[in-house]
């Protein structure tokens, strides 16, 4: 069993060495606490400036589009058979940017009824193919 002297000794070599650790653990704790209050005035700002929001978020994104691409390319490098069987969920259900993507345009620009009309079409190859079987 250690003296109280040398426990003294060793919490303080210890507490110096991880002394930004405790403190950051702190302010998590502090947060979690006030969470819902700081989750309140999140909604009630972004409320009140949906358009400053909405243009720092598409700065944001158009801004670090190549750092994006390159993190989903090395995911995708790192878990094939996941891209492989979202790409393959997303063509089996003619979701809207494959059907956009056949209309060789994206999703944005391509109106709903035209979305529509090319998802029936889709639909009837299909259906014309496996008859053909």
């Amino acid at each position: 069993m250690r003296c109280p002297g040398c426990a003294r000794e060793y919490m303080t070599t210890w507490l110096a060495a991880n002394h930004a650790r405790v403190l950051a653990r702190r302010r998590l704790v502090r947060r979690v606490k006030n969470r819902g209050q700081e989750n309140a005035r999140n909604v009630a700002y972004r409320a009140a400036n949906l358009e400053k929001e909405h243009a720092r978020s598409v700065a944001y994104y158009t801004a670090h589009a190549d750092q994006r691409k390159a993190a989903y390319a090395k995911w995708k490098s790192a878990n094939p058979e996941v891209a492989r069987a979202h790409v393959r969920r997303v063509t089996l259900e003619l979701r809207d940017a494959y059907v956009a993507a056949r209309l060789g345009a994206r999703t944005k620009d391509v109106p709903k009824e035209l979305m529509e009309a090319k998802r029936v079409e889709l639909k009837l190859k299909r259906l014309i193919k496996e008859m053909k079987k």
